[in-house]
């Protein structure tokens, strides 16, 4: 119970701190649940014509701002590359950052691989920036990205559109 209360205490120290001084960007990011396209509840063609499709959202604590990278499992897997692809593209678009701090779960293929860590660094040596990455308590710790997930789960019949060919996938 007492690393989920420090967790809490960081993550809120590290939000007020962004909140009060620029250049400051604390952001939370997290895979959602598989999502299954198209959305057919029953005949034969059920099992058959699934596509699993992958969203990975980076959620800025402040400006409440999110980010969902979408793809579908015959254009990427669930590998270190697709998730670290994702952030740097994520970060690379914070202009004026000097600090980011970035808060995920423990899981080693998305969050707490070499295959990140090394591209943070020399992410942070070219943008002169500082980089910092914070795990949460698993299964204790609320994150912010999640609300983001919730939404789109309780939204019956939302659109999914392939990014590769923006063909029109009906859910």
């Amino acid at each position: 119970m007492n690393d989920k209360r420090r967790a809490e205490e960081e993550k809120a120290k590290d939000k007020i701190e962004a909140q009060e001084r620029n250049g400051t960007v604390v952001i939370c990011m997290d895979l959602q649940g598989v999502l299954l396209a198209p959305s057919i509840n029953s005949s034969s063609s059920y099992f058959k014509t699934k596509l699993a499709v992958h969203n990975f959202t980076l959620y800025n604590m402040v400006t409440k701002d999110a980010v969902c990278y979408v793809w579908h499992e015959a254009k990427g897997g669930l590998t270190s590359n697709e998730f670290t692809s994702c952030i740097i593209d994520h970060l690379s678009s914070l202009l004026g950052a000097n600090k980011i701090v970035l808060y995920s779960d423990g899981c080693v293929y998305q969050n707490q691989n070499s295959v990140l860590a090394n591209t943070l660094s020399a992410f942070s040596l070219q943008r002169e920036c500082e980089v910092q990455q914070k795990y949460l308590v698993k299964g204790h710790t609320h994150m912010e990205v999640d609300s983001m997930h919730s939404l789109i789960e309780r939204k019956p019949n939302t659109p999914i559109y392939s990014i590769s060919t923006m063909d029109y996938i009906p859910s």
